[in-house]
């Protein structure tokens, strides 16, 4: 049987357990409206399996900068804590850097 879908509040709690680590650029030409698509194995103790995947990647320096920066930032919130009964699965990750650039 397939793991349960986790819900949105989770999925969007985990997120919230990377954007402390995330160090943004918003002064690149750019870069303070991109979107980083990212899909992450993590398993029942929050740890990432295997390594994040950027999904549609892009070759403009600005959005590689920061997709390079939410990467790090996931892999410095590992492990992540876990809603009860999780199972390990990939789950899909969506940064803003307009929800962080608009904070300063």
């Amino acid at each position: 049987a397939a793991p349960q879908a986790i819900g949105r509040a989770s999925l969007q709690a985990l997120a919230g357990q990377v954007t402390p680590h995330w160090e943004v650029n918003c002064d690149i030409p750019g870069g303070d409206d991109l979107t980083i698509g990212v899909r992450v194995t993590l398993d029942a103790r929050g740890r990432i399996v295997g390594s994040p995947r950027l999904t549609q990647p892009r070759s403009e320096p600005g959005w590689r900068a920061a997709a390079d920066s939410v990467l790090r930032a996931i892999l410095a919130a590992a492990p992540f804590d876990m809603p009860a009964d999780y199972e390990q699965q990939e789950l899909p990750f969506s940064f803003r850097t307009a929800s962080m650039c608009g904070r300063r």
